[in-house]
């Protein structure tokens, strides 16, 4: 994967485009291993770098906790989270609130009110930021055809 990051920026440079990579990683938490920290230490290394390469990395997680389990994996998950250009953040359980706090301490921050806003947000609703003091909240919209199709696969999972 790194090695497409990197074939990609030359790419461009050879034939004076702008392809655009995207690296995603989702269920982020599955890759957090305190015995075989390869995956944390390719997306901390990859946060640092991905943007000079004509890219970006998005990690979504649904278990912040995985990110803060020892004192290392969290120093890892800040380096992330500090190089993070954008958070989106999504309505959590209180109980999560605590460690996603410790994440962003030294990336602005997050004060009570808005660890208020981020527990109540409704479906659909994220807190969004833009840098350390640049704040707000956002709906995700999708048109009905999209919400239709979300909604026939959750009934036909059931």
């Amino acid at each position: 994967l790194n090695n497409e990051v990197i074939n990609n920026k030359d790419f461009n440079a050879k034939y004076h485009c702008k392809r655009k990579v995207i690296v995603v990683i989702d269920e982020a938490h599955v890759f957090i291993d305190p015995k075989q920290t390869i995956a944390l230490d390719f997306m901390q290394q990859m946060a640092k770098r991905i943007r000079k390469y004509e890219g970006s990395q998005i990690v979504i997680t649904q278990n912040i906790k995985d990110f803060t389990g020892s004192p290392e994996i969290a120093r890892k998950s800040m380096a992330i989270i500090n190089a993070c250009q954008y958070s989106l953040i999504f309505a959590l359980a209180p109980q999560d609130m605590s460690d996603l706090v410790v994440l962003y301490e030294k990336a602005g921050k997050i004060n009570e009110k808005e660890q208020d806003t981020i527990v109540t947000n409704p479906r659909g609703r994220a807190f969004f930021m833009t840098g350390a003091s640049s704040r707000t909240c956002v709906d995700v919209l999708v048109n009905d055809r999209v919400r239709n199709l979300f909604e026939k696969l959750r009934d036909d999972a059931k």
